[in-house]
Formats: C-alpha cells, sequence, structure tokens
C-alpha cells in the first residue's frame, strides 16, 4: 500500500513541476497607468524571443465588471526585467487588467491585477 502512495507522490512531484516550468520562465509583475498607457513589467528567464502580450480591460464602477478594450501587440522579450507598454487612455477610475503572455497563439503565462487611475 505505501508503494502505491510513493508511486502516485512521485506522479504529482513530476506533474506539478511540468506544469509550472512554463511559468518560472515568464514572470507577469506591476501594471500601472501613467497616462499614455498600461506599463507592465515582465521577467522573463531565457533568451531573447518574440512572444505576443495582450491586456483585456475591464472597468470597475458600479459594482459591475465590463469590458472596454482588448489589446494584442507583438513583443521582444529580453533575459531580465522587461516594461512592455499598451497604449491606451483611460477616465479616472478602477480598472481589472488579464495580462496574457502568449505563444503561437497559446497562453504561456497570465495574471489578473487591478489599478487604479
Amino acid at each position: 500500500m505505501s508503494r502505491t502512495f510513493a508511486v502516485y507522490g512521485i506522479f504529482i512531484a513530476i506533474l506539478a513541476i511540468a506544469l509550472c516550468a512554463g511559468c518560472l520562465t515568464y514572470s507577469i509583475h506591476d501594471a500601472t497607468y501613467d497616462g499614455d498607457g498600461i506599463s507592465v513589467q515582465v521577467r522573463y528567464n531565457g533568451e531573447t524571443t518574440d512572444k505576443a502580450m495582450q491586456v483585456t480591460i475591464y472597468n470597475l464602477s458600479g459594482f459591475r465588471q465590463v469590458r472596454m478594450d482588448k489589446i494584442i501587440q507583438p513583443v521582444t522579450l529580453e533575459p531580465g526585467e522587461n516594461t512592455v507598454t499598451f497604449p491606451v487612455e483611460l477616465e479616472p477610475g478602477n480598472y481589472r487588467l488579464h495580462i496574457y503572455i502568449t505563444k503561437d497563439g497559446e497562453r504561456i503565462s497570465s495574471v489578473i491585477r487591478d489599478i487604479e487611475v
């Protein structure tokens, strides 16, 4: 019985490592708005690569979440810290951002961030 649990434990550990491997390469950090656009900090641990990034912007006014915009743009990620800026004008208020890094149309990293303008 304990051998079966050991085999399942090893299988689950390998599965967890495999699922998190992409998460360790790309790390999306802070998102801020400076009046000209939304700037997103991305940490990348790898060689220079071309990807696409998407931000979907939701307005959080009046106890509702209303989709305002979706911006997709190509990015070149360098090893280390990167800043990606999405040009958009936002009125004062609270917003929720769904931020994705994609490769060939498939999400490889994503986060949700709330900002106040």
